[in-house]
């Protein structure tokens, strides 16, 4: 006689809900209200530039640079930034910002050094830099860059050779804003005004980068280790080969790699989500389909055997 609970899966029927199964429910709403609420709060903080230092908000005299990051290529390891100047102070420009006397700003990369020229009577604009960062996309999703700026500026003149001659040290003072679609970026920036400013810019995923590609890796693994469970099971003839399992097991060879590519701003093939759980994960599908295979041949084979012995006792 079979259990209880085995005839219930045998035949199902529709029931009210116990109250173990209320007590259950809504055990799964109230974890999935924290769930829901910590990553909605950390979704609402991603994206921005988290600021230490900088001049605030006071307007210091000298030369005043706001610092935007626009960009960043992982592949090339170079980050964008746009640069707004403005120019504070009476004694070196005016009461709109324009420049008393030729002025200039220095931008230190690591490629190397540029110069912004504004000739007297100009106001500051802006300008974009491209510079090299530090970090490596092997490490996706959880892969970090940092890079460092240095600013200086100064009044020149132009000499009869057509050198340019620096005539007075202007200070410097720096702020940060916005940020990079995708990304968390961090700018530690020289407090206050000084001669040489610097900006230490971070740029690590962004939250719901990191959710959705563990999300989708979890997901392969999930399903690798689902069809093997499968497999097992046929193969060790508890469970029949159908010709469902045929399908579902080899379109999950063509399932994974689309997985893989739909990561959002994913890395190309070898970084370290390769090695580390892709390469397995497609490993384990590749075997779960060839187990399901040689189990559909075994049985059918062995149920074609047994179609032929009948009918040769039947016609004895």
């Amino acid at each position: 006689m079979a259990r209880p609970r085995d005839s219930r899966l045998l035949s199902p029927q529709p029931r009210p809900i116990s109250r173990k199964g209320w007590i259950v429910l809504a055990t799964a709403l109230a974890c999935l209200a924290v769930v829901a609420t910590f990553v909605i709060t950390n979704y609402e903080r991603e994206g921005g530039t988290r600021v230490q230092g900088g001049s605030g908000i006071i307007e210091e005299p000298g030369v005043s640079i706001t610092v935007q990051a626009t960009g960043l290529d992982p592949r090339t390891n170079t980050a964008t930034v746009e640069l707004v100047f403005a120019g504070n102070g009476p004694d070196d420009f005016d009461e709109n910002g324009r420049a008393r006397a030729n002025t200039r700003v220095l931008v230190s990369t690591p490629d190397g050094v540029q110069e912004f020229k504004y000739v007297a009577g100009d106001e500051l604009g802006r300008a974009v830099v491209s510079f090299a960062v530090q970090g490596q996309e092997a490490d996706y999703p959880f892969d970090h860059f940092e890079g460092t700026l240095f600013f200086s500026a100064d009044t020149y003149s132009k000499q009869s050779d057509g050198s340019l001659e620096s005539t007075k040290d202007l200070p410097v003072s720096l702020n940060a804003r916005g940020g990079i679609d995708g990304w968390n970026t961090g700018a530690e920036l020289t407090a206050g005004s000084s001669l040489v400013g610097m900006a230490d810019l971070t740029f690590s995923r962004a939250f719901s980068t990191k959710l959705f590609a563990i999300m989708l890796l979890t997901l392969m693994a999930s399903l690798a280790f689902a069809a093997l469970w499968v497999a097992l099971l046929v193969f060790t003839n508890r469970r029949a080969a159908e010709v469902a399992l045929l399908g579902w097991t080899a379109s999950l060879l063509f399932a994974l790699p689309l997985l893989r590519n739909s990561m959002p701003n994913g890395p190309p093939i070898g970084a370290s989500i390769d090695i580390f759980v892709f390469l397995w994960v497609l490993a384990t599908a590749i075997v779960s389909a060839v187990m399901v295979v040689i189990s559909y041949l075994r049985q059918k084979g062995a149920a074609l055997d047994a179609e032929r012995e009948r009918e040769r006792f039947d016609a004895t």
